[in-house]
């Protein structure tokens, strides 16, 4: 999004720090306000991508301890 942004970097103990001035292209086809939109979108999306990351790893989990229970299950039936 067009503003002003804070750009810092460090190396070692240094610290350097500039602003950083965006404005939207003269030749864009669009206004802020699309830009707005889309960027609005692009963020939910991504906040929507975390959280189905989490919901598949959650997913393996379950996979993997009932898994393990089934072999430990099976283990006992063997040894019965």
């Amino acid at each position: 999004m067009p503003g002003t942004y804070t750009v810092k970097m460090t190396r070692g103990k240094e610290t350097y720090s500039t602003q950083l001035v965006l404005e939207l292209d003269p030749r864009a086809k669009f206004t802020v306000e699309d830009r707005k939109l889309e960027f609005d979108a692009a963020m939910r999306l991504h906040r929507l991508l975390g959280e189905m990351s989490f919901d598949v790893d959650r997913i393996n989990g379950v996979h993997d301890a009932l898994m393990e229970r089934d072999g430990k299950a099976e283990r006992r039936c063997r040894l019965q």
